[in-house]
């Protein structure tokens, strides 16, 4: 079966690049990231798929690598030299996990996907790049992320090139994911901003929130997320459980291996005079539209 059985190709016209479809959404998604740095396709999963989607995410997810850490937005390990008031100190329970690419089904949908031709030079157009190469490790170039209920994947800066997300079963409630677009810059690492956007609670809590925080209604099964410079969260979930899955490693460059199983190299957490930062920023293409709130 071809991917172009599993997408809307009415909307998404996988097979016909360059065709007068192909350029409106590929123009539309590249505005969209370079205003907000996360890009929402919505309906791109054809809807007599999504229970096929769901069941092979199903029977993944038991395979998924779970361990609870007590992290910082950087991920990186706490530094007793880092000033009082800098982000790094401030942290926060993870408690999502990872089915590894290794565990999951060749022939599911988002492995198809991930390994299609069409599909891989929508993406690379999408990132106005000439070529996309899979990842040379083979655990980490496709990733299932799995939210069990009450779970979370808290404030996190990605540091791949960018991003490409499917919600393969959505959650009765919460699941929301939520971002900072274009918080930092490699000139400006916004110190006051992150540690507020870190402190604040789930959409609606505005009480401490973050000027630059958004909302990605990527919420539908067979919604696919692209992803740039931004700051990320998924909220606790309700039954059932949150299941995603992730390109998240793809890279521009043939024969790239990330440095860590995770698929993302880690980060750098910066210091106040800007040393340690890092110059990459990643960017989300997410499979909806993408909503500021206050």
């Amino acid at each position: 079966m071809s991917v172009t059985d599993v997408v809307d190709t009415d909307r998404y016209p996988l097979a016909d690049p360059g065709g007068d479809a192909w350029r409106a959404v590929v123009a539309q998604t590249r505005r969209e990231l370079s205003e907000v740095g996360c890009s929402v396709l919505s309906g791109f999963i054809r809807a007599d798929c999504f229970d096929a989607l769901c069941d092979e995410g199903a029977r993944a997810a038991p395979d998924a690598y779970y361990q609870v850490e007590i992290v910082n937005v950087y991920n990186t390990d706490p530094d007793p030299g880092l000033p009082a008031d800098h982000p790094g100190h401030v942290t926060m329970e993870r408690g999502n996990a990872f089915v590894p690419r290794d565990r999951i089904e060749p022939a599911a949908i988002i492995h198809r996907l991930y390994t299609s031709p069409e599909f891989q030079r929508f993406v690379a157009d999408c990132f106005e790049l000439d070529q996309l190469y899979e990842l040379a490790d083979p655990l980490s170039g496709l990733v299932l992320n799995v939210i069990r209920p009450g779970r979370q994947h808290p404030w996190h800066f990605d540091t791949n090139e960018f991003t490409v997300s499917l919600l393969t079963s959505a959650p009765s409630d919460g699941g929301v994911f939520e971002y900072c677009p274009n918080i930092r810059t490699a000139q400006d690492e916004r110190f006051d901003d992150v540690p507020r956007c870190c402190r604040a609670g789930a959409s609606g809590s505005s009480a401490n929130s973050c000027s630059v925080r958004a909302t990605c209604s990527c919420s539908k099964a067979g919604t696919r997320c692209i992803g740039c410079p931004q700051c990320t969260v998924t909220w606790p979930a309700t039954p059932p459980s949150s299941r995603t899955a992730s390109a998240r490693a793809s890279s521009a460059a043939p024969r790239a291996r990330a440095s860590s199983s995770a698929g993302c190299s880690p980060s750098t957490s910066p210091r106040r005079d800007g040393s340690g930062s890092t110059s990459s920023w990643t960017r989300r293409l997410a499979f909806g539209s993408a909503r500021a709130v206050s």
